[in-house]
This record gives structure tokens, C-alpha cells and sequence, in this order.
């Protein structure tokens, strides 16, 4: 795993035709990247994320040359540093349906100590 920034990809030519390169946005005046970075600017880091398979097999031919293997990265911000912002909508619908749930339970509780209270009476009459 490897991190750049914009201003290393436009530094160093190699980088310029890697996947890296088609997921970044540079923008068309590329002498802005190398400008220092103010507090007000947003900052870019370019992940390069390199990995194989780890399999074994008795083909000799995919154990020398391996299929790359595709990642899915998800960079999330934290609410309050608790829970991801993607998370949040799932946590309050859980919160609500366990609230729900509890005040079903207790009056579904109290219905069936009911109709046992009434058998119990007729039993007894």
C-alpha cells in the first residue's frame, strides 16, 4: 500500500499512467498543485493499493502468476468519532425499531398476563 500526493504524481512521470492516475482529478493548471497548501484548500491523498491472491493450487501456472485481486475502499467520516457517517441513517432506524419493540413487548406482556389473570378467575369460579 502506497500514499501520494498530487503533487507527487505530477513530480514523478512514472506515476502519471497508473491506476493511480485515472482515479485522481487533477485539475488543468497543474502549477497550482505545486503551490503550498493553506489551511482554507482541501488536501488529496492518492492510495495505491497493490495485492494478490493467496491460494494454492496445483496449477503451476496461476501459482507463478496470480489474478489481481480488486479492492473496494470506503473513506467514511466519523460522526463525533463514534460511528461512520454512512452508518448513521441503520444506527437510528435500529435505535427506533428497538425502542418500538420494547414498548410492544411490554403491552403484548401485560395482554397475555391479562387473559392468564382471567382464565385463572373463571377456573377458580
Amino acid at each position: 500500500m502506497e500514499t501520494y500526493t498530487l503533487s507527487d504524481i505530477v513530480a514523478e512521470p512514472a506515476l502519471l499512467w497508473t491506476p493511480v492516475h485515472s482515479a485522481a482529478q487533477l485539475p488543468d493548471n497543474q502549477d497550482g498543485l505545486l503551490a503550498p497548501v493553506t489551511a482554507t484548500q482541501e488536501s488529496a491523498l492518492l492510495l495505491r493499493i497493490q495485492a494478490a491472491a493467496d491460494f494454492y493450487t496445483l496449477n503451476a501456472t496461476l501459482l507463478n502468476s496470480p489474478p489481481a485481486v480488486e479492492v473496494d475502499i470506503f473513506l467514511d467520516p466519523y460522526v463525533f468519532n463514534v460511528i461512520p457517517r454512512s452508518l448513521l441513517p441503520i444506527g437510528i432506524y435500529l435505535s427506533f425499531v428497538v425502542i418500538a419493540s420494547l414498548f410492544l413487548s411490554r403491552a403484548v406482556a401485560r395482554w397475555l398476563h391479562n387473559i392468564g389473570e382471567k382464565a385463572g378467575e373463571k377456573k377458580e369460579n
